[in-house]
């Protein structure tokens, strides 16, 4: 194996040793030959067996994170949909007793109205009754 982590037979990889600023025949990167990894060497092979991982099990692994995730995203928008209606029933509620208050203010409106002109015209009667006992002499 050389230092692009290009796998080559022993022969080739011979060949390659023989030149001097050699590139890699496949992915044409500069070789470093002080880097170079000896696979028959089981040290060296343990120092670069994380890049040979079982693409199955990594793809299984994402697959599982990638549902966990999915899962968990149906939970929010459930959590998320239940909280926007309990906000809509809640501005429903609020928006009626709006609506009764207006209606309650609306009503002590007309009825401070009608009070007023009560009062005026009790207030005028009042007046009239003393232009009358005005005229009229008290005698005692």
């Amino acid at each position: 194996m050389v230092t692009c982590g290009c796998l080559f037979c022993e022969n080739c990889c011979n060949q390659i040793l023989k030149i001097k600023n050699a590139f890699c025949p496949n992915c044409k990167k500069q070789i470093d030959f002080s880097k170079s990894i000896n696979l028959k060497n089981p040290n060296q092979v343990k120092q670069i067996s994380f890049i040979f991982l079982d693409p199955e099990k990594e793809i299984k692994k994402m697959m599982k994170a990638l549902k966990y995730q999915k899962i968990q995203q149906k939970k929010y928008i459930n959590f998320l949909e239940n909280k926007i209606d309990n906000l809509l029933k809640e501005n429903t509620k609020l928006n009626y007793e709006l609506g009764c208050e207006i209606n309650r203010e609306d009503e002590l409106k007309g009825e401070i109205i009608i009070l007023n002109n009560q009062y005026k015209i009790l207030l005028n009667e009042l007046n009239n009754e003393e232009k009358k006992n005005k005229r009229i002499p008290r005698y005692y």
